[in-house]
């Protein structure tokens, strides 16, 4: 008897809520389209530049133009985002980014290159930075640092995973293999879990953001407060200061991010650091990316958001200064691991303050609005650091102008305050 009673007066287990299955899959995606990061990328560039006779600048300058070609998809992938959801779109972009790097693989000069390169780099840009964020951010309010964080360390263990093993790949083989290799894989981790398992938003299904329950009328005095947030639409947030100066922000997060990663392998290997302990060190720096990123969202519940976004870009300045020092192994493992735990600031600050300041409603087509300024960053910083180097033998100018700009712009970023709502009035 007393068996039966106990059992009956145990708390029903709570439900898995379903925002944390489309956290997991939003990961995957993030995972299997990350095959075209720039730091991965990088690892082609000096067997490209011994196969064709290219330089630097012009293999730069071709993942960079590919990656501008995103911007003609940014805006409008986040307007799908916000009427539509992210299911069939995420699916289709990983479709045609798994097709496109499986063609690289056949690579037989540059008229293949560039437009292959546009293919897959527009899909990890304007479609799975944008989408993926978006879809778990709309999962969630008070537990949304904590689901952004997972989302972006999809793309932190691909540059775990995959740099040691395409160097492998590419030191057994050659990169044509290692190019199909990594097309297979965003083919099969890429378009089945976003078809599987992605969903617009918990409304679509009954449910409420964080797996809250419904409340009876006579108890809505009792709602957490966590779940009310301002909702802006587009047109609103273009009528903000904050959201311009988050432009700007994005513009030279991508710029200054980009200068390193196109470049880093290159640089590590003109420092007379053997290319296979290059690749590695990507690997060190991913490691730090995975350490950092609960760390700054961490940050990000404890203090403002633009303290916050301040702290990231100083670090950022310091991270370059950190790299034109780096002579020896030692030094550059200290360095990478260094470099992941500041960078990966970048996604979780700039998104989350997004969401907090704009709210859910159109926040795919907010987002979108600053990343067209982002993937124009990552436009201009490769190409400038390859130049630099063109003329002048060295990586030292072009590192010493990004990490002064990165200064700079953590003190425009103080000024990046919540914006007031014209009607505050809105919940989620």
């Amino acid at each position: 008897m007393n068996m039966n009673k106990s059992d009956t007066t145990r708390p029903a287990k709570k439900p898995l809520f379903y925002g944390w299955i489309v956290v997991g899959a939003s990961s995957l995606v993030t995972l299997s389209a990350a095959t075209s990061a720039i730091s991965l990328l990088s690892i082609f560039v000096v067997p490209l530049a011994d196969e064709f006779g290219w330089s630097r600048s012009v293999i730069a300058g071709g993942i960079s133009g590919g990656t501008l070609v995103g911007i003609l998809g940014a805006v409008f992938v986040g307007r799908i985002v916000d009427k539509h959801g992210a299911r069939k779109l995420l699916a289709a972009g990983c479709f045609a980014q798994g097709i496109a790097t499986i063609g690289l693989a056949f690579t037989q000069g540059l008229w293949m290159l560039l437009p292959l390169l546009a293919i897959a780099r527009s899909n990890l840009v304007a479609v799975v930075s944008v989408a993926a964020p978006t879809t778990a951010s709309n999962w969630f309010i008070r537990k949304r640092s904590q689901a952004i964080a997972w989302v972006v360390m999809g793309d932190k263990m691909s540059l775990i995973i995959f740099p040691p093993l395409v160097q492998v790949i590419i030191s057994a083989t050659n990169w044509r293999v290692a190019w199909a290799s990594l097309g297979v894989f965003t083919l099969i981790f890429g378009v089945v879990p976003a078809l599987a398992f992605i969903r617009r938003r918990p409304e679509d299904m009954g449910l409420l953001p964080d797996g809250d329950e419904v409340t009876p009328s006579s108890e809505a005095s009792t709602a957490p407060e966590a779940v009310q947030e301002i909702q802006w639409t587009s047109k609103e947030a273009l009528h903000t200061p904050a959201l311009w100066m988050l432009v700007v922000l994005q513009f030279v997060r991508g710029a200054v991010g980009t200068s390193i990663a196109v470049h880093r392998v290159p640089y590590f290997t003109d420092q007379g650091i053997d290319a296979t302990i290059a690749a590695t060190l990507v690997t060190v720096f991913a490691i730090g990316m995975a350490v950092g990123t609960p760390l700054w969202t961490k940050l990000m519940d404890v203090v403002p958001s633009n303290v916050a976004l301040a702290f990231h870009f100083l670090a950022m300045g310091f991270v370059m200064a950190f790299l034109l020092s780096v002579s020896s192994p030692s030094v550059a493992y200290v360095y990478a691991f260094t470099e992941g735990v500041i960078a990966t600031g970048n996604n979780p600050v700039i998104l989350i303050t997004i969401a907090r300041y704009y709210g859910r409603s159109s926040l795919g087509t907010i987002r979108g609005m600053t990343q067209v300024a982002w993937i124009a960053g990552l436009g201009v910083g490769p190409p400038a650091a390859g130049l630099a180097y063109d003329l002048r033998g060295s990586y030292v100018i072009a590192f010493a102008f990004f990490g002064a700009l990165a200064v700079l712009a953590s003190l425009l970023a103080v000024r990046v305050r919540p914006p007031v709502h014209p009607e505050p009035v809105a919940s989620a």
